[in-house]
C-alpha cells in the first residue's frame, strides 16, 4: 500500500523510540565543613549542660565491675560475713608498738579510752581460711607475711578498730577488709598485683608498718580470734569486745 510521504512522516515518529539517557546524574555538593560544626555547636552545648546539672555524684555506672561488686556483697552475706573496709594510714614512726594510736580523731571517741592493746606475736598458717576463699569470687593478692604487730586486745563496743600492721611485702598495699564471721575476725590487706618471689637479697622487699582503722567498728560484744592474714605466714591474736557503758 503507498502512503503519501505527508503521511509517513507521522507514523514514523510513532515506532521511533527516544534513546536512553545513559549518563549519570551529577552528585550532590557536599555541605560545607564550617555549617556541619555550625549545626553541632548547640547539641554538644545542650549535652554538656545537662551531663552536668543532672549526673549522679559518685563514680559512673560501670556494668562489670558494679555487678560484680553486687555479686561479691551478696556471696559473702550468703556465706555469713560481714566485710568492713579498713583505712591505711603510715605508721612510719619510730616509736615502739607497744604505744597507742595518738592521732586526733582516735582520741575524740571516747570508747578509746578503755580501749587495751597488746603485741601480736602468736604466728599461723598463711593463706586465706577455706570459708573465706570459697566465698570470694576473686582471692586478693596478700602480702607475703606478717611479724610482729600491735592489735587491740580489749575493745568496748562503739569504739574505734585500729591496728598496726607490720608485714614485709614489694609494693604498697592498695586496700585492707575486716571480715567478721561469728566470733572470728580476718584481717586482709591486698596488694595491687602478685607479690614478687621471696629473694633475702631483693631490696624490693621491704617492711611497711601500717594502721589500719575502721571507725566505730560493729562488733558485738564477746570474745573473737583475729588472723592478720599473709601468704605464708599469719599473726593471731584474741580479742574481747565489751559492751558500751551507759551514758
Amino acid at each position: 500500500m503507498y502512503l503519501p510521504a505527508e503521511d509517513r512522516i507521522p507514523l514514523l515518529a510513532a515506532f521511533m523510540k527516544t534513546p536512553p539517557n545513559n549518563t549519570p546524574p551529577a552528585a550532590p555538593e557536599p555541605w560545607p565543613m564550617k555549617w556541619i560544626v555550625l549545626a553541632l555547636l548547640p547539641c554538644l552545648a545542650a549535652y554538656t549542660f545537662v551531663t552536668l546539672q543532672y549526673r549522679k555524684p559518685g563514680h559512673a555506672f560501670e556494668p562489670y565491675n558494679d555487678l560484680k561488686a553486687r555479686a561479691q556483697i551478696h556471696q559473702l552475706l550468703e556465706a555469713g560475713f560481714q566485710r568492713i573496709p579498713l583505712e591505711i594510714r603510715d605508721a612510719t614512726d619510730s616509736r615502739p608498738l607497744n604505744k597507742e594510736p595518738d592521732f586526733p580523731d582516735y582520741a575524740e571517741n571516747p570508747a578509746n579510752k578503755r580501749t587495751l592493746y597488746a603485741l601480736i606475736t602468736r604466728t599461723a598458717e598463711g593463706g586465706l581460711p577455706e570459708n573465706l576463699a570459697a566465698a570470694l569470687i576473686e582471692p586478693p593478692h596478700l602480702i607475703r607475711e606478717t611479724s610482729t604487730s600491735l592489735g587491740p586486745a580489749d575493745l568496748h563496743e562503739g569504739g574505734d578498730f585500729v591496728l598496726k600492721a607490720r608485714f614485709y611485702a614489694s609494693a604498697e598495699p592498695v586496700a585492707a577488709q575486716l571480715y567478721v564471721h561469728g566470733n572470728q575476725i580476718f584481717l586482709v590487706v591486698e596488694l595491687a598485683g602478685p607479690d614478687a618471689p621471696e629473694d633475702d637479697f631483693d631490696a624490693e622487699h621491704v617492711e611497711y608498718r601500717k594502721w589500719l582503722i575502721a571507725p566505730k567498728v560493729p562488733l558485738k560484744p564477746g570474745r573473737y580470734t583475729g588472723l592478720l592474714i599473709g601468704a605464708e605466714e599469719s599473726m593471731l591474736w584474741g580479742l574481747k569486745v565489751y559492751e558500751a557503758e551507759p551514758r
